[in-house]
Order: structure tokens, then sequence, then C-alpha cells
């Protein structure tokens, strides 16, 4: 599923709430904090307009993107499997022809 993902980092600056009413009165569909940050998912029609409400209120955004997010994921917890794994993205990673690499595994080597 293609969503909206935009990252704010954490300042003393920033007042939580207001963040969110900001990001929900916008068009987000969800905001997590983490210790990093905020991260706002919106739907790809909403991701334009989220960012600049956000951009316009004086928000730096960390990062923003459209970005491929699994309906479910899959743990991998063999450690043979997980490096065919990271060396299978990898050469994808290295085809000039491969715009972007997406999937829907979890495990303890997971980028």
């Amino acid at each position: 599923t293609k969503k909206g993902q935009i990252m704010i980092e954490k300042t003393d600056d920033i007042d939580e709430e207001a963040l969110m009413m900001l990001a929900l009165d916008a068009g987000a569909e969800d905001i997590e904090t983490a210790d990093e940050g905020y991260e706002i998912s919106t739907e790809p029609a909403d991701f334009g307009q989220v960012c600049d409400a956000l951009k316009n209120e004086g928000y730096e955004l960390a990062s923003a993107e459209i970005a491929m997010i699994p309906a479910t994921e899959v743990e991998l917890t063999d450690a043979t499997e997980i490096k065919k794994m990271l060396k299978m993205i990898d050469m994808f990673d290295d085809n000039e022809d491969v715009q972007a690499v997406w999937h829907n595994w979890t495990g303890e080597d997971d980028e």
C-alpha cells in the first residue's frame, strides 16, 4: 500500500499536541511518536497538503516521501535466510535500472 511518510525530528520547541492537531486537520491519517521524532502517515492524495501545512507553520521536515508500506510482515529469524535477504536487496540496489526496493520482512538485521 502506498502511504505518505513524513518525519519531524524531536526538539524542545515542538508542542506535540499542536503538531498532532495541525497534521490531523491538514489530512494526516496517523501520528506516531518515537525517540527520534514524529512519524506522520498520510494517504498519497493528502501528502502534499500535509507537507505544505507543516512547512507553513515552521516545522522542518527531516524526511518526506511516498513509500510502499506492507499490509503484512514476515519475520525472518534464521541467520542464513537473513543473510540471503540482505544479499538479494543489495543486488537490487546495485542494479542501475532499479529505482527503489521495498520489502515486508522484519528481523534482527532489518534495514
